[in-house]
């Protein structure tokens, strides 16, 4: 399933109404603070197992993000403990999903598709951590949390489509609390300003095409301690979130092991559902969300988080900070979109770095990450096979970030195919992307490898090439279709 931007384009109305059906409800008799939740698989799993499973996602995943009815694709656990791939559908018995990826065995789910949760409540000031907040042109999300930067400056963290209306919003806006649709006004009911905010990178999505690919739909609004608090509420919160991420021992502020997150028991306080708990079932997530009513305009979300189960989340809770479900309460995502079995949610450590802030939370936080040095990297590396008849084309997609995982334009990537004499090279646009390909193949498969990028004022660091598929972010092998 994907996700829907609820912005004042729409009727209110209809938006309310569709966001309530489509996206995370719970009809079950239990209630929202009570999910059912399946039982946490060890921390400690097999770390070969999982390898494999990373692997075989990030080999596999064009193909299986081509199927038609599939939504998404990351790596779980299985009841029994072991590494799988699962694949999302929106139906059920999607046909062309495999039952095993090079031994490693494939559980499919059927979720629907996945919609970003927008929906709103009260005015309170200061307004505590996941209260009712929003663009004046969207209906309302959720505060994620207080945030802090090296100044000292304080911020409302929350979604881009809540806070920025989805790439709509400028520099200056006003965030507005509680929400349009809760009654906020501007200006009389603003809590600060739009500061900063990624931009979703999205697209039209059909056969044979690959929606854009981004890594968070967040953003950040300038705030003050007396307009924003740092705490859920004192009745039915969970308290103050830890300004210390979770699983970060090496004070690097990003995560230690990200697959470490698999089977971990978080909870989250948000504008419709309050607190809620539920698991984390898989990582390294690539989901395809709407952001539209009908689904035509869709980004597609790599390295995602995706916790379980059906009431975790519903309309209303996009922004919403996840924490662990522990006295530690350490951040480990942020809520954007979610389905009819699923809460997907960005990685905090990336979202905390894009914005070089860090939590204020409960004690003392950590010193936000440094500004970026002027360097670039690999982001992202794609591939996709596309049939001619007796031969096929591979196409090779390449994201390229700088030191703060934003998107570079002008940077000149250079590359050879797999059997080529020659290299090939392609200039990234405005969302950081450029494109490849190598025609009239006839082999089963091909491959590509970056050699080179360069830019008019940013450097190179190899190094630093990462792939949320699980790859090196140096070469992307393409299977022939």
């Amino acid at each position: 399933m994907r996700h829907i931007s609820l912005s004042a384009r729409l009727p209110l109305g209809a938006v309310v109404s569709i966001a309530l059906l489509a996206a995370c409800s719970d009809q079950s008799s239990e209630p929202p603070t009570g999910p059912r939740i399946q039982p946490a698989a060890s921390a400690a799993a097999d770390q070969p197992d999982i390898e494999a499973a990373l692997q075989a996602k990030a080999k596999h995943l064009a193909r299986l993000m081509a199927t038609p009815g599939v939504t998404g694709v990351g790596v779980g656990l299985n009841p029994a403990g072991r590494a799988v791939v699962k694949v999302f559908t929106e139906r059920p018995a999607v046909a062309g999903i495999p039952t095993d990826l090079d031994r490693v065995p494939v559980a499919v789910e059927v979720t629907g598709r996945a919609y970003a949760l927008s929906n709103p409540t009260t005015r309170q000031r200061p307004a505590p951590v996941g209260f009712s907040v929003g663009h004046p042109s969207i209906t309302a999300g959720t505060i994620g949390a207080r945030v802090k930067d090296a100044a000292g400056n304080v911020y409302v963290l929350s979604n881009n489509h809540v806070l920025a209306a989805g790439n709509d919003g400028l520099i200056g806006d006003g965030t507005l609390q509680p929400g349009p649709y809760d009654g906020g006004t501007d200006p009389a009911d603003r809590i600060g300003t739009l500061s900063a905010y990624e931009v979703l990178n999205l697209g039209y999505s059909g056969y044979g095409v690959d929606p854009p690919s981004n890594l968070m739909d967040a953003a950040i609004a300038l705030s003050t301690t007396s307009a924003l608090g740092n705490s859920t509420p004192t009745d039915d919160g969970y308290g103050t979130p830890n300004p210390l991420i979770y699983g970060d021992a090496t004070g690097d502020t990003l995560f230690d092991n990200p697959s470490a997150l698999l089977g971990l028991a978080v909870q989250k306080y948000g504008r419709t559902t309050k607190l809620t708990r539920g698991q984390v079932n898989e990582v390294a997530v690539t989901i395809d969300v709407c952001y539209d009513l009908f689904c035509f305009t869709v980004g597609r979300f790599n390295d995602q988080v995706a916790v379980c189960c059906a009431g975790f989340s519903d309309g209303g809770d996009s922004g919403s900070l996840i924490v662990s479900n522990d006295g530690n309460r350490n951040p480990v995502a942020l809520l954007f979109a979610g389905d009819g079995t699923r809460t997907y949610a960005n990685r905090i450590d990336l979202v905390l770095r894009r914005f070089h802030v860090s939590i204020d939370g409960s004690s003392s936080p950590p010193p936000p990450p440094p500004p970026p040095a002027a360097t670039m990297h690999v982001g992202d590396l794609d591939g996709l096979g596309t049939s001619q008849g007796t031969t096929w084309t591979a196409v090779i997609t390449v994201l390229i970030h700088d030191a703060a995982h934003a998107p570079v334009s002008g940077a000149r990537v250079t590359g050879k195919f797999s059997g080529a004499l020659k290299s090939t090279s392609c200039t990234t646009g405005s969302t950081g992307v450029c494109t490849v390909t190598r025609s009239k193949l006839r082999t089963a498969s091909a491959s590509f490898t970056v050699s080179g990028v360069t830019h008019s004022t940013l450097t190179y660091a190899a190094s630093n090439n990462h792939d949320p598929d699980g790859g090196d972010g140096k070469t992307v092998s393409v299977a022939k279709p």
